[in-house]
């Protein structure tokens, strides 16, 4: 996360915005739960598709940005996917900030980061 607003730590009280993924851990973590807690049976696919696919691009485009990440998670957006985009309550209107639900959507693909220096030595077993 950029500039994300919290609580300030210690005993000191307040609010101050910091930068970085642990910021940002804790926000995706609570929507996740709140969506898991929403659809008790949606797989970690469906819920990871409905985080990335209503995240507010922040960045230069769409998909993952080098400094932005995925963007920044739109809750109640993300709840309408997991609902099928539908609205949470009968006769509510959907945020005109949604995305368009679309179920065809695939996931967005995660890389994950692979070591760039092998390692220098095998391990070694001790006879015993």
């Amino acid at each position: 996360g950029v500039e994300v607003l919290g609580l300030l730590g210690g005993t000191q009280s307040g609010f101050e915005r910091k930068s970085g993924t642990s910021i940002a851990c804790a926000h995706i973590s609570g929507v996740a739960a709140l969506l898991w807690s929403w659809n008790p049976s949606a797989t970690l696919s469906e819920i990871k598709t409905a985080l990335f696919n209503t995240a507010e691009v922040l960045g230069s485009g769409e998909g993952k940005d080098a400094e932005f990440g995925y963007g920044m998670v739109q809750a109640m957006c993300a709840l309408i996917h997991i609902n099928g985009g539908s609205s949470l309550e009968a006769g509510a209107s959907i945020p005109l900030s949604c995305p368009p639900y679309n179920a065809n959507i695939p996931l967005t693909p995660i890389s994950t980061p692979q070591p760039t220096i092998p390692p220098t030595r095998q391990p070694t077993h001790s006879p015993t």
